[in-house]
């Protein structure tokens, strides 16, 4: 079962619209079906981007929220930590997760969704250290990868809290692959790069974790609207060229320096070829974000650029 997590160094990196138009992708490639379903967390409690997006209320308002997983002392919590999660104890625990395959046009229970709990208080720091090395997250994912094969979840996702929250430092610690969204301005670019060579360095040193598997993803890529051979565009090329070539270089720095911690992987990034850049911008994300691309009548021509480049960054996750 593959641990993976949608993060970056700031927000209004769309790591959560990113996330979400990924995710159809990543259930068909790894086989997702209502006896091994797709999981995913939203761990963003304070902004609750994803459970906005997957829920029908304005919040999610459960037994078992994602807050739970920071809460050893919920009652129901420590019920099933003490009966485990196999036959009976296991279905009623994801019971209660919300079914959320028909957004994506799959199987109902393929996809489950845990959402925050707008009313549940965030952990205060001594409860957020205690639970370093002890948490209902790690028995959690302990447990799954422990069930049988034929009902093994494929994986989980946590779609994490901007920059290095107390949730985002918990979900990069377990997770096996991390997916750092940025966009491909000078300031993500050089934010995105200490937040890896710094903040990551210092979660998996005081985890003392093996390395993790880091992919690199510019978002909402402007297209070059002005005509070839005009100024406009060439310069506008330029910029765009030079930009994925520092990110490029970035990537190689990083992983010569500090691989001991995370392998970074580049296979999002092509300074050489414009359409093979992340993800390209869409317009109407901008407006209808709640509704997944995969799900949209009639796509226009970025469109469908983009929903083949959400499809390429679910192929590289499931490598």
């Amino acid at each position: 079962m593959k641990v993976i997590s949608f993060n970056s160094y700031k927000g209004g990196a769309c790591r959560t619209t990113t996330c979400y138009n990924t995710i159809p992708y990543l259930a068909k490639i790894l086989g997702a079906t209502e006896k091994r379903p797709l999981l995913i967390v939203d761990f963003d409690l304070d902004s609750m981007g994803m459970t906005k997006l997957i829920s029908d209320d304005d919040r999610f308002n459960n037994t078992y929220s994602a807050n739970s997983l920071l809460d050893a002392r919920n009652s129901k919590n420590r019920d099933i930590v003490d009966e485990g999660l196999d036959d009976e104890a296991g279905k009623r625990y994801f019971s209660a997760w919300e079914k959320a395959g028909r957004i994506f046009g799959l199987e109902e229970g393929s996809v489950l969704f845990l959402g925050a709990d707008a009313d549940v208080k965030t952990i205060s720091d001594a409860v957020f250290e205690a639970l370093r090395t002890s948490s209902p997250i790690e028995w959690l994912i302990k447990e799954l990868r422990d069930l049988d094969e034929d009902v093994r979840p494929v994986a989980m996702i946590f779609d994490c809290a901007a920059g290095m929250q107390k949730t985002t430092q918990m979900a990069l610690s377990y997770s096996d692959i991390s997916v750092v969204c940025m966009r491909p301005t000078s300031q993500f670019r050089d934010g995105t790069a200490y937040y890896l060579k710094n903040s990551y360095r210092k979660i998996f040193e005081s985890r003392n974790v093996q390395a993790r598997r880091v992919i690199v993803v510019p978002t909402s890529v402007a297209p070059i609207t002005a005509g070839k051979g005009s100024l406009a565009y060439q310069i506008i090329r330029n910029l765009r060229s030079d930009a994925f070539t520092e990110i490029e270089d970035t990537v190689s720095f990083i992983y010569r320096r500090l691989s001991d911690y995370f392998t970074v992987d580049a296979s999002m990034i092509d300074s050489e070829d414009e359409s093979n850049m992340g993800i390209p911008e869409v317009e109407r994300l901008k407006w209808c974000e709640e509704t997944p691309l995969i799900a949209i009548k009639d796509p226009t021509e970025g469109e469908i650029e983009a929903l083949e480049r959400y499809k390429k960054l679910a192929e590289v996750i499931a490598r």
